[in-house]
């Protein structure tokens, strides 16, 4: 079973580059949508890859924002909070193991407006072991964002 899941995901279409720069890149997936993404200051080694710590703006074909979702490099623990913070605006996301997200399309949007102006992001989550932040560079992030959302619009 291990095996044929693993083929499956080799044989999947690699998303489609649209526009990068420093730590952010847009891309078209192969099901249509768009995605913008980003990756955390804290880099991780290669063998620890699902454990790097990532955003995504994810677009649907019309180039509506669906969701911001942040893949955590730690797993968080139940029940606790994940907040994404933009300057002084705090946004609480749903989170469960590795991976947190907005509740709605609504906090998507109002997280992109704070972005729009904002000098720093951090995501800050808590694990078994403690609390934990990773820090977001953004410039390059409205490049990513309203590059894939050009994309699905057309």
């Amino acid at each position: 079973m291990i095996w044929a899941l693993a083929s499956a995901l080799a044989l999947q279409p690699a998303p489609e580059l649209i526009s990068a720069g420093g730590r952010w890149a847009a891309f078209r997936l192969p099901d249509g949508r768009c995605e913008a993404r980003g990756r955390a200051w804290r880099h991780l080694p290669d063998s620890q890859r699902e454990r790097q710590p990532m955003i995504h703006f994810t677009f649907d074909t019309g180039g509506k924002l669906q969701a911001v979702s942040v893949r955590l490099r730690r797993l968080s623990r139940e029940g606790s909070s994940v907040i994404l913070g933009v300057d002084g605006a705090r946004f609480m996301l749903e989170g469960e193991g590795r991976f947190a997200h907005t509740r709605d399309a609504r906090q998507g949007l109002a997280i992109v407006s704070a972005l729009r102006s904002g000098e720093r992001m951090r995501v800050t989550g808590h694990s078994v072991s403690g609390r934990f932040t990773d820090y977001y560079p953004l410039d390059g992030i409205n490049t990513a964002i309203d590059a894939a959302a050009a994309a699905c619009a057309n």
